[in-house]
């Protein structure tokens, strides 16, 4: 029978496979000298490396390689800076102005002050949305829509707000609101699968969360969390699964 590896045998190979997946994605010679400190046995400073290159050259996650991306800066902590995790996710503003969901959140008029206050929008430059009522110029720097469904208001921003505030991204648009109104926020982005976000709380915690399947949901309910990939400061509840399902 096959020996399973142990945990430093897995992040070795989960390394060495991420790295060489990114390799065409940068410049040869930062690639080479990544694959050097991988055969040297330097993994985390491999893995730490590979994710600031990829933030400094805004260069996307493969799909559903976040979580996985994640787990492996958290072995590497000693070497990560703790705001690299969130920059390989959110590094720049959404290509499509989409910045959360606020899934258990106050009404889009609410969420539209916090806006106009956290970030100085002028209040004639939002608009929302509940149902099929529309309020608000043709076209708004920021909108907030209630779709009566799941999630509850939808955040969007249009590319000046971001062009006006450099350096803000989705994520620390959600961690604004998130504190200012004391709800939780849902971000996705590159490298996430239908079911996975990025959750934001009120107390500032922020990780990878997965959501349960439609079978899984209680009458009535439309939407929860399945798991955590990571624990997350402000949500205790949640079930944390840290040990990723190996692909050998």
């Amino acid at each position: 029978m096959p020996v399973e590896p142990n945990d430093d045998e897995r992040f070795r190979i989960r390394v060495q496979r991420t790295v060489a997946n990114y390799s065409d994605a940068i410049t040869p010679a930062l690639a080479a000298a990544l694959h050097r400190l991988v055969q040297a046995g330097d993994h985390e400073r491999a893995i730490a490396g590979l994710a600031e290159t990829l933030v400094r050259e805004h260069v996307h996650l493969q799909y559903t390689d976040a979580v996985e991306f994640r787990s492996l800066l958290n072995t590497a902590a000693s070497h990560t800076p703790s705001h690299l995790r969130d920059l390989l996710l959110f590094n720049r503003p959404p290509d499509d102005g989409h910045v959360c969901y606020l899934p258990d959140g106050p009404a889009p008029a609410v969420a539209a002050a916090a806006m106009a206050a956290e970030f100085t929008v002028p209040p004639a430059a939002i608009a929302t949305g509940v149902g099929d009522e529309y309020t608000g110029p043709k076209q708004p720097l920021v909108y907030l829509a209630d779709t009566a469904g799941r999630p509850r208001v939808t955040v969007w921003a249009a590319d000046e707000f971001f062009a006006s505030r450099p350096g803000t991204t989705a994520l620390t648009v959600a961690t604004a609101l998130c504190a200012r109104l004391g709800c939780r926020a849902l971000l996705d982005t590159y490298g996430m699968n239908p079911v996975e976000w990025m959750l934001v709380t009120p107390e500032g915690g922020r990780g990878m969360i997965s959501e349960l399947h439609e079978d899984e949901l209680a009458p009535g309910q439309d939407w929860g969390v399945d798991l955590a990939y990571e624990p997350i400061l402000g949500a205790p509840e949640l079930r944390v699964v840290e040990d990723l399902p190996w692909w050998g």
